[in-house]
């Protein structure tokens, strides 16, 4: 058994809690006891010292694209590409995310029409995030993404998804598409049966689900059908927010996202509308999460923190930005395992010289150290 201590640190637990001097005890890959105040330092563990810089967990990425690759043609640029060539460009992708303090991360692009599981294609290699699969993306008939995308019909979603669910940890829905046509931008992609009898079968299959919402029809739908978790929600109004708090349903609002497209596109107004909505979300009571987009197009991968930067500027406190970042995303995930400075955690940690509650900035500014299932990486 290795027996380390992390000995004089300023402790953010990920809970809400901030204690200004602690020692945090790990026991191979787990949190075996946490002391506060600062004590001495014991003789029979290996010391690692803190020097009064803070302690958090390690962040949780809830929308990366492990195989995108940041280009204006990023979802389908992996088309082209076997899967030894998609594992070799994602594997620095994701070394570079935990070394910016990413630990865990729920990938939202798959592989293309399911050709493997990128967990299990990754799962020999070191120094990465902890990886939650969707496998690969559903959509509807012709609808955006159909290319990479398996396609669902009311009539084949059950066996589809029951199919799939060996490999998924969770199911990701293209739920609506760009549409210059339609009144405000997008349409949806499923008539609402459809949408319900997709939403059954991941039910019975034990697996939530997870939906690119942009449009108010798509985000109603997933209301209707208790869906897990709603990316973008672009057209929410302030009745689909109080809906999604009384629901518990998670929200991630992909800034980095929905910013890098801004630089890059002319008239393209996502980013400055959820920024809008975003404080009241907080202020109903929305369950916000961490989700940068990371690797879709014009977005760099490692995005997370630039993520929390941009949820404090549109409205959050530091503290609740981190917590959305970690204790809450553990939650979305089901894996209380994680998330937290904790009894019984894994040790997914970072070492911080600067104060984030002062400055969110000094998570990346001032990064000293990321630690994974209590091994310093």
């Amino acid at each position: 058994m290795i027996k380390r201590c992390i000995h004089d640190i300023r402790l953010l637990d990920g809970c809400g809690g901030d204690f200004p001097c602690a020692d945090v005890f790990i026991k191979d890959e787990f949190i075996a006891d946490i002391r506060i105040p600062s004590g001495p330092a014991p003789a029979d563990w290996h010391i690692i010292p803190g020097g009064g810089c803070t302690v958090m967990p390690g962040l949780i990425d809830g929308h990366v694209h492990l195989l995108f690759d940041s280009s204006p043609r990023a979802p389908m640029a992996m088309m082209r590409k076997t899967r030894d060539q998609l594992i070799s460009e994602a594997l620095p992708r994701a070394r570079a995310t935990l070394k910016s303090g990413i630990t865990s991360i729920r990938d939202l692009a798959g592989t293309p029409k399911g050709m493997f599981s990128l967990k299990e294609g990754l799962a020999g290699a070191k120094d990465i995030p902890r990886i939650y699969d969707c496998f690969t993306v559903l959509t509807a008939e012709g609808g955006f993404g159909a290319e990479a995308a398996i396609t669902v019909t009311q009539k084949t979603a059950a066996s589809i998804i029951g199919r799939l669910a060996e490999k998924a940890d969770f199911f990701k829905i293209l739920g609506d598409r760009d549409d210059e046509t339609s009144p405000d931008g997008f349409a949806p992609h499923f008539d609402d049966d459809t949408f319900a009898e997709i939403c059954r079968a991941a039910r019975d299959q034990g697996r939530p689900i997870t939906v690119h919402a942009k449009c108010r029809t798509t985000i109603r739908q997933c209301l209707l059908n208790g869906v897990h978790s709603i990316e973008h929600a672009v057209r929410a109004e302030d009745d689909d927010l109080k809906a999604m708090a009384a629901q518990g349903a998670f929200l991630d609002a992909t800034f980095l996202g929905l910013k890098c497209r801004a630089d890059n596109q002319p008239n393209f107004d996502e980013f400055a509308r959820v920024k809008a909505f975003y404080p009241r979300a907080s202020e109903f009571g929305v369950l916000l999460t961490m989700g940068s987009d990371s690797g879709t197009v014009f977005t760099p991968h490692a995005g997370g923190v630039e993520e929390l930067k941009f949820m404090v500027q549109a409205g959050l406190r530091p503290m609740d930005a981190i917590r959305a970042a970690t204790s809450v995303a553990a939650q979305r995930l089901g894996d209380q395992s994680i998330g937290a400075v904790a009894l019984g955690r894994k040790a997914d940690l970072l070492l911080i010289e600067e104060d984030p509650l002062s400055d969110i900035c000094a998570i990346d500014r001032s990064l000293r150290w990321v630690m994974k299932d209590g091994r310093i990486v």
